[in-house]
Order: C-alpha cells, then structure tokens, then sequence
C-alpha cells in the first residue's frame, strides 16, 4: 500500500511539472483574430447598462431588468474571466452616459422610474463608493459619453456638454450638426486622437476638442439603430472603431385567410450588424454578426471588445389582436403597422428580456509583438499560425501525459507481481 501511494505522489508530481513548464507556452497564445468567443456573464441579465474599462477591468453598471430599474455594478477581470459585485449606483437608472478618468466612473443623466434625469453619480474603483456631483443641466437618455484631455464630454441628442472634474463644472460647447440626423436610439460615439467621433444613421461627424467645431467624415455603409462603439488604439490591433449595431430590412408581408388579405407592404426586421470605420483613410467595411442584442455595452481591453448585457431580438411569426402601433402586452413592436379586422400577421422583431451575455471579439490582425526594447506593435494579418501553435501544443502535454501514465501502471503491475511472488510458500519434496 505505502508504495502504490509513493507512486501516486509521483505520478501527480510529474503532471503538476508538465503544466508548469507548459502553461506560459499556452499562455503566451495570442487570441485568433476575427473570432467571437464566450466569456462568463454578469450575475444579473440587465439591458441599457453602462459598461466601462478601468485599469484592464470592466465595469457593468445599472440597467434595466424584468423587474425594472437596478443600480447594479460588476467589475470583470478578463484575465481571470470572472466577475465581482461591488457597492450599487444610488440612483438606479438605465440608458446614462457613462466615462472614466483617473479610477472614477461617472454616471450622467438616463432613464429611471421617476422618469428622465440629470443626476451626476461617481464610483470611486479604489474604494468602492459613491458620490454625487454637480448634475447636468439638461435631463436626458440615450447618451453618450467621452474622455478628451482630462475632460468628459456627453451628447444629449444635438447638444454637447463638457464636464470639468477638478472644478465639479459644466460647459454647453457647440452644437452637433442640425443635418447629422442624430436619433435617440441611433447615435454611437468614440475618441481617436483627442477627436470625438459620433456614427449616426446616415453620418459620420466628427468633433475637434481644440477649436470647438464639427467636421463631417465617410457616411456608414447602411442606416443603423441601437448602435454603441469601441475603439482599438493600434497597439495589439488596428486602430479601427467598431460600431455594433442593428439594420433595417424590408421583408414582405403575406395574406391573412382567405377572405382578409393584407394588401402589399413591408414590415422592418432588426438584423444585427458591427460596421468598422478606419480613421486614418476614412473608410468602412461591415460584418454581419449572429448577436441578437440591443442596448448592450462594449469596452475594450487590450484592443479586445467585450460585449456585455443587452436585450435579446426575436424574430418569428406573431400573430396578435391589436389596433395599429399599439402597445402590446408590455412588449414592443418594432416597424410599421397594418391591420385588417384588427389581425396583425408579420414578420415581427421583438425586444424580449433582458441578458447577462459577455462575447469577446478579437480584432482581425490582433497580434502583439514585442520589439527588443519591450514595447508592443500592431500586427496587419491575422495570426493563423495560433491553432497549429495550440494544437501541437496540446499533442504534445497529452502525450507526455498518457507515457507518464503508462509508466506508472507499469511499475504499479511490476510491484504488484512481486508482492504476489513474495507471499508464495514452497514446499520442497526429495
């Protein structure tokens, strides 16, 4: 007995150095660009909250659940791939501005039971606490918020507001464009080089924090709704802005029975969408995604986008009694509405409950490189070596693995034969 447990503290032993000695091979992994993956999700599903990076963790605050309102607030440590629950936001609220500047989190404006607000909140992530600071002075939802230059900017619809941290004030700056088509719900916004840059439906604006004016750029590629944006810096991957949303598609109706017919018209379908804006050129391409989400979150850490919460889209038959844009059932309707005798038969997209979903997206052409004086440089192509690298890896920890086992059970028989020979009695006859 004492020597099959000395050679099962060896076996353990020499698999526990297998993994040391390999885990900074497969560590050193670089994720394959262009892939979407699964992360843990958040412990509570919520639609229309903040998400933020801080110090190469993410933050997931407030939002809107099946029971409304929460305050709630997350961290998630992408490296561990786990998430934390921290003090809450004291006003619980969805659809805010949310930016962060020197481990603070500021929290602007949104949508809360009492109806449409101002308040200012800040989260200290050192501490772990609240505070409230001067609100802004209009109220509003849906808004955008950005960090230039130790400032925080917010976009209530047509109007931009710049918020001084160290003097807890705030400045009206010019106005969005009046022809930028800027929607409530269509409206995405991120910083490259000190410049506000803001996606809306058929625009691309752009915001110069040194003479206080707006520029027009490229118009997407398509209209889009619910859409938010994240930005890589060139480091790890392209510089590019991401922007996820959702597009309009016409899709026919169809008759009703026999005697009813709807007559010939479209209904709009949400299908989802991430375009991707190339600053420097001033030039868009587009991936369609299988992410049946809106109002989500995305941050971005080490030039990979997380993907955080959001509503989920379904799309089906629905065939429901309802006059024309009626609210129904508490669940909305998205497109236009035709009735006949009050029946409504479509191809329907419909914002159901919210989730607590998490998708990493690595960039096509993520690689770091590291040059001989330490510092990182981005990578145009993707690594496709990354699989054989893995793959060869793996083979090669599972054979040692499966020798190491042999071994063993062949001294544990060899053993276990010489006990047997051992314990035997001879009896010699002349």
């Amino acid at each position: 007995m004492n020597k099959l447990i000395s050679l099962a503290l060896i076996f353990i032993f020499i698999c526990g150095s297998f993994t040391t000695v390999f885990s900074p091979v497969l560590a050193s992994l670089e994720p394959v660009g262009g892939s979407w993956n699964s992360k843990s999700s958040m412990s509570q599903a919520r639609g229309g909250l903040g998400v933020v990076a801080v110090d190469g963790k993410i933050y997931a605050i407030g939002g809107k659940t099946v029971e409304g309102f929460v305050g709630s607030n997350e961290r998630y440590d992408p490296k561990a791939d786990t998430w934390t629950v921290l003090e809450s936001m004291p006003t619980a609220r969805a659809y805010f501005a949310i930016a962060a500047y020197q481990g603070k989190i500021y929290c602007v404006g949104g949508l809360n039971a009492n109806g449409v607000s101002s308040v200012t909140e800040v989260y200290d992530t050192d501490s772990d606490s609240w505070s409230f600071k001067t609100s802004l002075p209009v109220k509003g939802k849906n808004l955008q918020g950005a960090v230039v230059d130790g400032k925080i900017f917010v976009i209530e619809s047509y109007n931009l507001f710049m918020y001084d941290p160290q003097v807890d004030l705030w400045t009206k700056k010019s106005n969005l464009p009046a022809d930028s088509l800027v929607g409530s719900d269509s409206i995405a916004s991120a910083v490259v080089d000190n410049t506000i840059i803001v996606t809306s439906k058929l625009n691309i604006i752009i915001y110069d924090y040194n003479t206080d004016t707006w520029s027009k750029g490229t118009k997407p590629p398509c209209e889009f709704s619910q859409g938010i944006s994240g930005t890589t810096t060139g480091v790890c991957a392209p510089k590019r802005i991401y922007t996820i949303g959702t597009i309009t598609t016409k899709e026919e109706w169809w008759e009703y029975g026999r005697e009813d017919q709807i007559s010939p018209g479209y209904v709009n379908s949400m299908v989802p969408i991430m375009m991707i804006y190339d600053p420097a050129n001033h030039t868009w391409s587009n991936v369609n995604i299988v992410m049946n989400r809106v109002d989500f979150g995305v941050a971005v850490i080490d030039d990979i986008l997380y993907v955080i919460g959001g509503y989920m889209v379904l799309l089906g038959e629905t065939s429901v009694t309802v006059d024309v844009k009626e609210f129904v059932a508490g669940v909305t309707y998205w497109g236009e509405y035709r009735t006949v005798h009050k029946q409504l038969v479509a191809q329907e997209s419909v914002v159901g409950n919210p989730c607590s979903w998490n998708w990493q997206y690595v960039p096509v052409g993520y690689k770091v490189t590291t040059t001989d004086d330490g510092t990182s440089s981005p990578n145009q192509q993707p690594d496709e070596s990354t699989w054989f690298k893995l793959s060869l890896t793996v083979i090669i920890i599972a054979g040692l693995a499966l020798i190491v086992g042999i071994a063993t059970i062949g001294l544990f028989l060899h053993f276990k034969k010489r006990s047997l020979l051992k314990n035997v009695t001879y009896t010699y006859k002349p």
